[in-house]
């Protein structure tokens, strides 16, 4: 069991070394302001976008901000593959970057949850 857990303690270390993403709130404002004013964003896109930017300079919760704007595009994404239209490629890369916000940490949690199991 020594060994195994000698493993799993590596393998942390080494994910957390490699894949800490940092977001900060200037990057993110810089990024939707960006998306804002691109004229190609749909207006239900930038209307999300909008809300976002108005909260996250009023609230001091950058990550639940993010989570939340995150969900949003997801159910505004699903809404679109019933009408088969697309988000705009802009809009799709800066989901990819903010979906993965904060998923280390909770891989790290649940690891580290069933390893406590397995003991």
């Amino acid at each position: 069991m020594a060994g195994f857990r000698h493993l799993v303690e590596g393998i942390l270390i080494l994910g957390i070394k490699g894949n800490i993403m940092k977001i900060t709130k200037n990057d993110l404002l810089m990024d939707v302001t960006n998306l804002i004013i691109n004229p190609a964003v749909k207006e239900e896109e930038r209307r999300i976008l909008i809300t976002y930017k108005n909260n996250i300079e009023e609230s001091p919760h950058l990550e639940n901000n993010i989570m939340n704007l995150s969900n949003e595009l997801r159910l505004l994404a699903v809404k679109n593959i019933s009408s088969k239209e697309k988000m705009i490629i802009a809009v799709n890369e800066f989901y990819k970057k903010i979906c993965s916000y904060n998923e280390l940490n909770k891989n790290i949690a649940r690891g580290l949850g069933f390893y406590g199991i397995m003991r």
